[in-house]
């Protein structure tokens, strides 16, 4: 670890991760599949540790292109879908 420290965004920063259990695979992208071995997501500054916990929430690129290929589905506006003020529904 830096001399300076590390950050982590987790409700309990200094625990470590629960090891997986049978039949539970490794979630993230540098977990051991296995589940010998524990990874704990540090940063050394909180723009680190902020773009970590939101890592999983980044598009895929493969996924978005299949998307795309899907026809036959009717796309609804997101305000259809799930209720937000009348400035942000753009019909």
């Amino acid at each position: 670890m830096p001399a300076e420290g590390a950050l982590r965004v987790h409700p309990d920063p200094l625990a470590l991760p629960s090891a997986l259990r049978g039949g539970e695979v490794a979630r993230n992208r540098f977990d051991d599949p296995s589940g010998q071995f524990l990874v704990r997501y540090l940063a050394t500054t909180l723009r680190g540790a902020l773009l970590e916990v939101l890592a999983g929430f980044r598009t895929s690129p493969a996924l978005e292109r299949r998307l795309a290929e899907v026809t036959g589905v009717e796309v609804l506006p997101i305000c259809l879908v799930r209720p937000l003020s009348a400035r942000t529904c753009h019909l």
